[in-house]
């Protein structure tokens, strides 16, 4: 009998000895992975990835390869940080921590595809919605293709700028900054009915933007279409009624199509904010001539002239100062000088729009119609100028509001403990349920600042109790 005690006291011992055996490893390797934890958090890289590796020698865990790609990828090598998430995915092709990040390093490196596809392998595994992170990625696709547009345009590949532009709006149709930027290109252009499809778009997306009011306005206002010029022009001096090119545009319209008393009011307001304003005064001059009052006419018409002149005796005028003098001589009965003056501005800048504008008029003053209907022909077949707002895309930074803003990876998010195990020694674990079998069950467990794997005989376990979230 005293034998037969002894022999069950030794099997005991030996199973208990075998357990400790099996366990020994699994110990050792957690042991491991949690000083190179504590490397890691000391910034001691080499340190940590040499203690990672032999704890993946003694005992491969997903979570030590988890925390060995991490700190490749803390120290931007992104190839072996890759292949490490990949071995996380061997061991557990369900471990969603993993395959977020490897899409999020694909993302950084702009290989967006490849970052949708790893997410399309996670949510074939486990079912998931991945809608937000795959909104993540495009947003950080269009703003990548806008930043590109950017850069081409201010090349001076304006073809190529409006392809990826096109492109992000592919990916994101609400994206209301490519349709501003696209009106902007094509107004620079001179493709003015192209201009007004896309700022329209912006607008039916909801953008309350006076640049683009303005400019589709002005879009209306050279193909003569003055009822739409206006009516956009007048949202735009709504959002903004300080805005000084905003006023002169409107007054200029309300000008053009006859409105002179609504033009008068805009141009007073201007004249007391920026009295010097260029053309104002010959502008103001203008109606005044079509209303009959020629000395009103006269006095605006000389102000302009002292206002250039006075300029003159500073610096050098450019083309467009110039011009203002010739249509204001012009104004005050010199109509040979203002020919003068205005033909030397044309041979210096043969694209000068608005100088031919002027020369059409000085024309009529001198009763060459046909010249002047030849100059009114090209200044139409020039790109638009004047009071626009010129494209200058601003790189993006962050992802406007109407795009999703990219989420901040939480290396431990995809950790949620959904088992307690009770043992028949009294003692409970609780963890993650990774493995079960009829002879054991496998808990991923918070060692620390890390995470280990236990592994657990079925016989030793008196309960399991779920946790309910």
């Amino acid at each position: 009998m005293k034998a037969k005690k002894i022999f069950a006291e030794l099997i005991v011992l030996a199973v208990a000895a075998y357990v400790a055996y099996l366990l020994l490893p699994q110990r050792i390797a957690v042991f491991l992975n949690n000083k190179a934890v504590e490397y890691q958090k000391d910034n001691q890289l080499a340190t940590a990835v040499s203690l990672y590796k032999n704890s993946l020698n003694i005992y491969p865990t997903v979570q030590g390869y988890y925390n060995l790609a991490g700190v490749y990828e803390a120290k931007g090598m992104f190839e072996q940080a890759l292949a490490e998430y990949k071995n996380t995915l061997r061991l557990d092709p369900q471990y969603k921590d993993a395959y977020y990040a490897i899409a999020d390093i694909y993302r950084r490196q702009k290989e967006f595809q490849k970052a949708e596809s790893c997410l399309r392998e996670f949510e074939h595994y486990s079912d998931q919605d991945i809608t937000d992170p795959l909104n993540d990625i495009r947003s950080q696709q269009v703003i990548s293709l806008y930043n590109e547009a950017a850069d081409l345009y201010s090349r001076g590949k304006s073809i190529k700028a409006i392809s990826k532009l096109k492109q992000a709006l592919g990916l994101s149709p609400a994206f209301t900054q490519g349709y501003k930027t696209l009106g902007d290109i094509y107004l620079s252009r001179g493709q003015l009915k192209e201009a007004i499809k896309y700022y329209e778009q912006a607008m039916v997306l909801g953008a309350k933007d006076a640049v683009v009011y303005n400019n589709t306005g002005v879009c209306y206002m050279y193909l003569e279409d003055y009822e739409k010029a206006i009516h956009n022009l007048k949202k735009a001096y709504e959002l903004a009624p300080d805005d000084i090119d905003i006023i002169y545009g409107l007054a200029s319209t309300l000008r053009d199509n006859g409105e002179f008393d609504a033009a008068l009011d805009l141009y007073s307001k201007l004249k007391v904010i920026v009295p010097e304003y260029p053309n104002l005064h010959n502008d103001i001059a203008d109606i005044y001539e079509n209303m009959g009052k020629k000395n009103l006419a006269a006095a605006e018409f000389k102000q302009e002239l002292d206002i250039v002149k006075n300029q003159a005796r500073q610096m050098p005028l450019d083309g467009f100062k110039r011009e203002r003098l010739a249509i204001a001589y012009n104004g005050l009965g010199d109509s040979q000088k203002a020919e003068d003056i205005i033909n030397a501005v044309i041979r210096d800048n043969p694209n000068q729009r608005s100088a031919y504008y002027a020369r059409a008029q000085i024309y009529r003053k001198l009763g060459k119609f046909k010249e002047a209907e030849q100059d009114l022909k090209r200044a139409k077949q020039f790109a638009s100028a004047g009071w626009v707002n010129e494209a200058s895309i601003k790189k993006i930074e962050q992802p406007p509001d109407y795009l999703p803003r990219p989420q901040i990876k939480d290396k431990h998010s995809s950790f949620r403990e959904d088992i307690i195990v009770h043992l028949k020694n009294g003692h409970s674990i609780k963890g993650k349920l990774k493995l079960a079998t009829k002879e054991k069950i496998v808990l991923e467990v918070v060692v620390g600042d890390s995470y280990g794997m236990v592994s657990l005989q079925t016989k030793a376990i008196k309960l399991k109790e779920s946790i309910q979230r």
